[in-house]
């Protein structure tokens, strides 16, 4: 029998009839975000309506990884070419397999995306809950330093290569 998990205090800070408390359920208890962390290494988020509202029509997920990790995982040889080109096929598909899981295995209706740091920093300013972290701490740094607005950031290893 597994242990019971308390809501963090970010969920408990939506508003009560949202579906934030639902949507964290669903994919921290079921190891479905922890699991897409070390994936991608990278933090995974609840962003968008289901933080606001008790029906949103789906359920925002998103993973933040450095552009060095983005453009090497998704065929770019800089993250300013996705900016200009718009999404590969490789992102797309990788998207889409990723909606089909929370689909089938979660009965979530997700928009799941990956996104390079730097993109992130215009949403810095918008509420979101952490769903799981990476346990490499330094890519984490590296992937939230767009909090501060430090788009460029690339983990140690990435730059010393």
């Amino acid at each position: 029998m597994s242990e019971p998990i308390e809501l963090p205090a970010d969920v408990l800070a939506c508003p009560e009839h949202s579906y934030a408390a639902t949507a964290w359920t669903k994919l921290v208890r079921s190891h479905f975000a922890p699991y897409i962390a070390a994936r991608y290494n990278g933090p995974v988020y609840l962003v968008g309506s289901s933080l606001r509202i008790a029906n949103p029509r789906d359920i925002d997920v998103r993973v933040v990884v450095t552009d060095y990790e983005f453009c090497g995982r998704y065929g770019f040889r800089k993250y300013s070419f996705f900016d200009q080109d718009g999404p590969n096929q490789a992102w797309i598909d990788d998207m889409a397999k990723r909606n089909g899981e929370l689909a089938s295995l979660h009965r979530l209706n997700a928009d799941f995306q990956v996104y390079a740091a730097s993109h992130c920093i215009q949403y810095r300013d918008q509420k979101r809950v952490l769903l799981a972290a990476p346990s490499r701490l330094d890519h984490i740094a590296a992937s939230t330093a767009w909090f501060d607005g430090e788009s460029d950031a690339q983990p140690e290893a990435a730059t010393n290569a």
